[in-house]
Parts: C-alpha cells; sequence; structure tokens
C-alpha cells in the first residue's frame, strides 16, 4: 500500500485442482463486483497465442475456466428484453492489455503470431483504416465478450502490443501508454 511504512510481505499460493496452461504475456485484471476473484485472457503458450478466459477465485483458492457456449446463449435483461450473448470472443493473442472500471472491463491489442520476421496485430477497421482492436468484458451475471464498435473515420488508437492500459477513476476514462 503506497504510503505504508509496513513491509510488503509475499505469500506463496499452492491452488487447488488444474489450472491454465503455462503462458507469458497475458492480461488479467479484477472487478469490484467479482471480490475475490482474479480474471485472466490470453497470452502466449509454448508454439502459440492462446485465446482462453480462466478466473482464480481467491476465496476457494481455485482456478475456474471460464467457458462461452458456442450456439447462441439467450437472457431476458432488466428490460425484458431477449439477449444474444457471446456471438463472437476475441482471437487468441498475447502481449496486450486490460484494465477494469469495476464492473467491465475493456481488453486492447496483443499480436496473434510472432515470428522472427513478422508480427501479425490484432486489429480492428474502419473502412480500410486498421485500428486497435478492443473487447469489452463483462463477468456478471453472465461472463461474456462484446467487440468495441469504432465509428467510421472516428480517432483511434493504431494496432500495437506491450502495451499498458489503466482505468482512470477520476475522469472515468480509460488510458493507454505505449
Amino acid at each position: 500500500r503506497a504510503g505504508s511504512s509496513a513491509p510488503l510481505q509475499w505469500e506463496e499460493i499452492q491452488p487447488v485442482g488444474a489450472g491454465p496452461a503455462a503462458r507469458h504475456s497475458h492480461a488479467a485484471t479484477t472487478f469490484s463486483v467479482a471480490q475475490d476473484a482474479v480474471f485472466m485472457f490470453g497470452g502466449y503458450g509454448y508454439t502459440a497465442s492462446l485465446g482462453d478466459t480462466w478466473m482464480f477465485d481467491s476465496a476457494v483458492n481455485g482456478w475456474e475456466s471460464i467457458t462461452f457456449p458456442t450456439d447462441v446463449s439467450l437472457l431476458l435483461n432488466s428490460t425484458c428484453q431477449q439477449v444474444t450473448l457471446n456471438t463472437e470472443a476475441p482471437e487468441p493473442r498475447a502481449e496486450h492489455a486490460m484494465a477494469s472500471d469495476g464492473s467491465t472491463a475493456l481488453m486492447c491489442g496483443g499480436y496473434l503470431e510472432r515470428t522472427k520476421y513478422e508480427t501479425v496485430f490484432a486489429v480492428a477497421t474502419s473502412g480500410t483504416t486498421e485500428l486497435l482492436d478492443c473487447w469489452w468484458f463483462q463477468p456478471l451475471p453472465v461472463a461474456r465478450w462484446e467487440r468495441l464498435q469504432v465509428e467510421p473515420d472516428t480517432l483511434a488508437p493504431s494496432p500495437r502490443h506491450g502495451h499498458t492500459m489503466i482505468f482512470d477513476e477520476n475522469h472515468n476514462h480509460y488510458i493507454i501508454i505505449g
């Protein structure tokens, strides 16, 4: 805790049960609406970028794979309208960034593949312009991904990887650095 005179103490956690495959360059965040949980997406495994979503629940000290049905899932929302969930999901990626405003997270960028000679970015398009690929993630009441829609000719960041992102509560917006 910033400004605290108490020394930092580390504790090794031994999760119960199976967890995600080994990886690096993943993104993770927490949500005030899902206390005791950390959500993680993607990263780079042994041979390729990953596209899985996991939740670590510190209350039970274990991991849970968050699965999204490939068929159309329907719910009634608070206005009693039918809502279609998870019609698409982010492509596998690494070196992306994710930050939460407390109830929803924004995940942006990253690369799909990387070789010695080429980096294939995760991109969104607006007309013929390649933009930073961004997705909203909402953990509750049903976990879901939704692509950030960008209006044509809107100023938006270019594709990137290895950047950082935060949510600025004072100004109620996300900031991407790098």
